[in-house]
């Protein structure tokens, strides 16, 4: 078992190769197009939100993940080191960091 594992979401822009090297887990933001949700990295690659970007006078939006989904990271981030560092932009700038607190 590792020491530490490590926690963060998608606005790290960690290449998935590196943080499957490394076992980071990464929790995905919610970018919203036209009503719809899609999940960060997964449904929806950073090029295609800059292509929307630059093609639609309406941004896309993000929300934050759930407080269930950040559980669930650390839940299997907990079965693979003896603790967990958590590492997310500052409560200023989103509310990851409130969702990690709960």
């Amino acid at each position: 078992m590792r020491k530490v594992s490590v926690v963060t979401d998608s606005t790290s822009c960690i290449p998935a190769e590196l943080a499957a090297k490394h076992d980071i887990h990464v929790v995905p933001l919610q970018i919203i197009v036209d009503g719809k949700s899609y999940r960060d990295g997964i449904d929806i690659s950073p090029g295609e939100v800059y292509r929307i970007m630059r093609l639609r006078a309406e941004m896309p939006t993000t929300s934050t993940p759930s407080a269930g989904d950040l559980l669930s990271a650390y839940r299997r981030a907990g079965e693979e080191a003896e603790s967990i560092l958590h590492i997310s932009l500052t409560s200023k700038q989103s509310m990851m960091y409130e969702v990690a607190l709960l």
